[in-house]
């Protein structure tokens, strides 16, 4: 993010996307470092969106993606 954003700033325009995970969300059990960290990751993006906004450059978020046998996308902001 850091290395992409001054060159999008420049052209006003550009998105990141941020891929995460529902245990950002839901504290699930013996697996608190991953939890804590994809958390963070969540409001890195969450924060980063609100304050580049003014210059053109947008943030989206992935909670989660399942392939089981077929494809289903959930919680994508």
């Amino acid at each position: 993010m850091q290395a992409a954003f001054p060159h999008m700033k420049a052209r006003g325009w550009g998105r990141v996307i941020n891929m995460g995970s529902l245990n950002g969300v839901n504290a699930h059990m013996g697996t608190l470092e991953y939890n804590s960290a994809k958390e963070t990751h969540r409001t890195l993006t969450r924060t980063a969106a609100r304050e580049w906004a003014p210059t053109g450059v947008g943030y989206l978020t992935g909670n989660t993606l399942f392939a089981d046998g077929g494809s289903h996308v959930n919680g994508v902001a």
